[in-house]
């Protein structure tokens, strides 16, 4: 018999932390685990990398200026710009944005 395909999507992930660098589709996104988001990668601002970022309520936070970027619309929160943000999921122990396989990116 075989098992069904399970989805879960944690809190935390025990390899990357909070936030997982990832490539779908040639694109590069950090994906925000407890958010399960998933947000370009580079700032609009000055391409600071957001998986150096840290997460703060809903938003995603650049680690350059402290800008904040809600998880679920990319907009500014606190500033005049916006990201691309995609669903994001954990399914059979791979990522995957808007339903595209993903791989870890370093």
């Amino acid at each position: 018999m075989t098992e069904p395909t399970r989805t879960v999507t944690p809190i935390f992930d025990p390899v990357t932390g909070p936030l997982v660098p990832v490539t779908a589709a040639g694109r590069d996104w950090v994906i925000v685990v407890e958010h399960a988001a998933a947000v370009d990668r580079w700032c609009p601002h000055q391409d600071a990398d957001m998986a150096r970022g840290s997460v703060a309520g809903r938003a995603l936070k650049c680690p350059l200026h402290g800008f904040l970027f809600d998880t679920r619309s990319g907009r500014g929160m606190n500033c005049r710009f916006s990201t691309e943000t995609r669903p994001a999921a954990l399914v059979d122990g791979r990522w995957h944005v808007d339903g595209v396989p993903a791989e870890i990116a370093s």
